[in-house]
């Protein structure tokens, strides 16, 4: 893909301009190299390693161990998109305490010292732990999973048994996904969000299937805002937490497509595409039970944000141009 995407605004509850997600690339959708092994992370545009091996899993992937939905840690859908990453939580089959993966990414400003923030990611546990580990289903589950921010860039970056944002319950459902959230005050400059489990072996909980090597979880919609509005929404895709009826009634098809898309569902008054600068390439008012028709041929290819305006509420969905 294209690296004049390396950074862009994702915008979070709404397309607000005036609220946007600090966290570039944040459903892992972008990536300079389309994965086709572990420990990938770095793939992802954006996205970094801070201690071990994360990894960067894919539907453009060829590859059995990195591909979307089944992978060599389990078998799950993104929570929105194309991709998401995976990280070891806990790893007792490995012989040593503490031992868990970091991933983490630059923000695009700086966090201001005083200053509110709402950090959210949405996580699903790993049923496998990697079939070629411990065979399927022995794994573990454990809590404290969330979100830290540092300063600078640290690997590998250490358990330092302090999360900004982190979930006391156990992460093991294995089909939905959980959204961690949470809001804090920035006591620092901070420059990079890190993901994972932060507390020691003695401080979590886990619960462990016997023979289990690891504790894996998948990551994927990652959000840091001022904006508190997010708590209402999916982070990285608009969507209402109920997954109302509008939601699930809005179509855009074929999705990804390279000449054209169609859009319809219920309720919407007007429909607008954005690409990832916030540039405006396409809106329309649309009479009910309307059907549009948008000729993208001529977009340059990447990630664009269609809005859908309804009497409420707006809602948002991702096209990848091809």
């Amino acid at each position: 893909m294209n690296k004049r995407y390396f950074i862009f605004l994702f915008f979070c509850s709404h397309f607000s301009f005036g609220q946007t997600n600090l966290v570039p690339n944040p459903s892992f959708e972008m990536y300079d190299t389309c994965p086709q092994y572990v420990n990938g992370i770095n793939f992802a545009t954006g996205w970094l390693s801070f201690r071990f091996t994360p990894d960067y899993d894919n539907t453009c992937s060829t590859s059995s161990l990195v591909s979307v939905p089944s992978n060599y840690f389990g078998y799950q859908y993104p929570a929105s998109g194309n991709g998401y990453a995976d990280i070891a939580t806990y790893a007792p089959g490995l012989g040593n305490e503490n031992v868990r993966e970091f991933m983490g990414s630059k923000i695009i400003d700086s966090l201001i010292i005083g200053q509110k923030y709402f950090a959210s990611v949405k996580v699903s546990a790993a049923y496998n732990a990697g079939t070629g580990m411990a065979g399927a289903g022995n794994t573990c589950f454990t809590n404290n999973i969330g979100i830290t921010f540092s300063t600078k860039f640290i690997s590998p970056y250490i358990v330092t048994n302090h999360a900004q944002v982190y979930s006391t319950a156990i992460i093991n459902d294995t089909v939905n996904w959980v959204t961690i959230t949470g809001s804090f005050i920035a006591d620092s400059a901070y420059k990079y969000i890190v993901i994972g489990n932060f507390f020691a072996d003695s401080n979590s909980i886990q619960v462990c299937q016997p023979n289990a090597i690891c504790a894996y979880i998948y990551v994927d919609d990652v959000c840091v805002t001022t904006d508190s509005l997010y708590n209402e929404t999916w982070i990285g895709t608009g969507v209402d937490i109920k997954e109302n009826d509008i939601y699930s009634s809005l179509s855009v098809f074929p999705n990804p497509s390279s000449d054209w898309i169609e859009i319809s569902g219920k309720g919407i008054t007007n429909i607008s595409l954005y690409d990832i600068l916030g540039n405006l390439c396409f809106t329309k008012l649309v009479f009910p039970s309307e059907t549009i028709k948008v000729d993208i041929s001529k977009y340059s290819k990447g990630m664009y944000f269609l809005n859908a305006e309804t009497k409420t509420k707006n809602i948002n969905k991702i096209l990848i141009k091809n």
